[in-house]
């Protein structure tokens, strides 16, 4: 009779241990937040993702040199995307200096001319680039990167609402959608 509870015992450390790792240690409890926890420790590297622009430049941002706040959207988006990206435009007045980049997690669908469009419809400045990225491997580079996109069936896409800011081809930091445009100019300049 002493030894019944070896058995729940045993079901309840090895459950626990389960959750340990699938969780990254206690410390990724949803999609977004492991795919941003297995992206790296910050400060980390920018995986070589190459995004074309609405004015047709392209971009590296592992490479690229300079400061750079980037958010992800899609134009068909009709809930987080037109949140961020009115942050990044109040971002934008209050930071001038920073390079701006949203990058569609769409592009078979957003197309070039779209993303101008959209451009000159938010009344964007010229250090703001609407963007798509390059290559077959681009959603892979995402998930490096930090970045979770799922495509639903009804044709919405769930994806990473974060602000990234990168400096010199390194996340320096994540700004998670709740953080207001006063926090997150506050942490840049600082």
């Amino acid at each position: 009779m002493g030894l019944r509870w070896l058995f729940p015992l045993f079901l309840f450390i090895l459950c626990l241990s389960f959750l340990w790792w699938y969780t990254l240690g206690f410390s990724a409890f949803t999609v977004f937040s492991y795919t941003l926890k297995r992206a790296g420790e910050l400060p980390y590297p920018v995986p070589p993702l190459e995004v074309e622009c609405h004015n047709g430049k392209r971009i590296n941002l592992s490479s690229e040199r300079g400061t750079f706040m980037v958010n992800f959207i899609y134009l068909n988006c009709l809930y987080g995307c037109p949140i961020s990206l009115a942050k990044m435009f109040q971002l934008r007045k209050a930071s001038p200096d920073l390079t701006f980049v949203s990058i569609s997690v769409d592009p078979e669908r957003d197309r070039i001319e779209d993303l101008r469009e959209r451009w000159r419809a938010m009344d964007a400045f010229d250090n703001w680039y609407f963007c798509r990225p390059v290559g077959r491997e681009w959603k892979k580079k995402l998930e490096l990167l930090g970045v979770w996109v799922y495509r639903r069936k009804d044709g919405l896409i769930n994806h990473t609402l974060d602000l990234f800011f990168i400096k010199n081809g390194r996340v320096i930091k994540t700004f998670p959608p709740e953080y207001r445009v006063e926090e997150i100019f506050k942490e840049v300049k600082g």
